[in-house]
């Protein structure tokens, strides 16, 4: 299936940095723990000798409920990707980091000439 691939990609797009746990663990929250809610409503609906229809519809509010609450999104979706994509890209390894990994590598090329 392509929609959880594509669900949890377009979700890394726009989360900020150094908010990868904080939000990740929302967007968990909201995807398994809350996604049990329509079924249930459905099945309680159709259970108790309603309608399908009326299920139906409960579980069309759900989708006016999200539509909603993104439409209080800041701005279109291109400029929350565009943020996102800016912050990494200011984001620049520290001095020692580079170093560390120069130092790798130089160690690397002394144990291959050992062999």
């Amino acid at each position: 299936g392509w929609f959880y691939p594509t669900e949890n990609y377009l979700f890394s797009l726009i989360v900020p940095k150094e908010q990868e746990a904080e939000l990740a663990g929302f967007f968990v929250y909201c995807s398994q723990i809350i996604g049990w809610l329509p079924p249930l409503m459905f099945s309680i609906i159709v259970e108790n000798g309603y309608n399908q229809k009326w299920g139906v519809l409960a579980v069309t509010g759900f989708h006016f409920i999200a539509i909603f609450i993104i439409s209080f999104q800041e701005g279109p979706w291109s400029s929350s990707s565009d943020e996102s994509i800016e912050q990494q890209e200011q984001e620049q390894p520290s001095v020692e980091f580079t170093a560390g990994v120069k130092q790798l590598e130089e160690n690397k090329s002394v144990d291959d000439d050992m062999i």
